[in-house]
């Protein structure tokens, strides 16, 4: 075990990610209905992760909204930190937190990945690769805890001639 997980340990501190994140939504629509398919990760200054996907339109995938919560910080204090999403391939959509740049973890971070379609904008597809990683901040090539990421959205709309 690393000296900084026992210093952890004694204080009553636990740093955790699950070793994989991944979502999936895709959604269809016809004529000029819009399909919307959108991957949420909100990570939260109170030490809890949260990831939601959905997907709206005439047929979806997921059927109905999915929600999990996990817990990344459980006792000390999340201004000790900072997170990182270190991008793999891929881009989140416009909005959302840096990539590739450590965040002090002094305010909520959030990542979205959203496809909207409709008759204008008939297909569009967006995917994420990448690792979610948390250190200490003023010790930064010292990772505490890591996640793989796998997110992708898929929207289209068919179009009757």
């Amino acid at each position: 075990m690393a000296a900084i997980q026992q210093v952890l340990m004694a204080v009553g501190t636990s740093i955790l990610l699950p070793s994989n994140l991944f979502a999936s939504a895709e959604a269809l629509s016809y004529g000029s209905q819009v399909a919307s398919a959108t991957v949420n990760l909100d990570f939260y200054t109170n030490g809890t992760l949260n990831l939601d996907y959905f997907a709206r339109g005439t047929e979806r995938t997921p059927g109905f909204d999915q929600f999990e919560q996990h817990t990344w910080l459980v006792g000390g204090l999340s201004n000790l930190y900072s997170v990182r999403m270190r991008r793999i391939s891929g881009e989140f959509s416009p909005g959302s937190a840096a990539v590739d740049t450590w965040l002090p973890i002094t305010s909520d971070r959030f990542w979205y990945l959203s496809s909207i379609s409709s008759s204008f904008a008939l297909t569009i597809g967006r995917s994420f690769t990448g690792v979610l990683e948390i250190a200490f901040s003023d010790n930064l090539t010292n990772i505490l805890a890591q996640s793989s990421v796998n997110f992708s959205t898929f929207a289209e709309t068919v179009t009757f001639d």
